[in-house]
C-alpha cells in the first residue's frame, strides 16, 4: 500500500495458539498509586515515570521560542506602521 509518507505492508495471520500454563502457586498483589507507579506485596516499588513533568520542560522552551518569534514579528510590523505609507511607497517605487 502506498501513502504520501511512504509504503506500508499489512498482514493478516490466522493461527491458533495453545499455551500450556502450569500454576506455580506464587501470587502477588499489586497496588497502583500516584507516588509510585506500583508496589507489589513483596515490597518492590517502581517509581512513577512522570512523563508530564519531563514534557513540560520541552513545552516551556517551545512556547518561549514561539513567543519570542511573535514578539519580533510584532515589532517589525509596528516599525513598518511607524514609517508610514509614504516611506514604504517611495521605497517600492525606487
Amino acid at each position: 500500500m502506498r501513502r504520501a509518507d511512504g509504503y506500508y505492508a499489512q498482514f493478516c495471520v490466522d493461527v491458533e495458539r495453545n499455551e500450556d500454563l502450569t500454576p506455580t502457586g506464587k501470587t502477588i498483589g499489586l497496588d497502583m498509586g500516584l507516588e509510585s507507579f506500583y508496589t507489589d506485596s513483596n515490597g518492590v516499588k517502581v517509581e512513577n515515570p512522570r512523563y508530564l513533568r519531563k514534557a513540560e520542560k520541552q513545552l516551556k522552551r517551545a512556547q518561549r521560542r514561539v513567543s519570542k518569534k511573535s514578539q519580533r514579528q510584532q515589532e517589525s510590523y509596528q516599525s513598518e506602521e511607524a514609517a508610514g505609507p509614504s516611506t514604504l511607497e517611495s521605497l517600492q517605487a525606487a
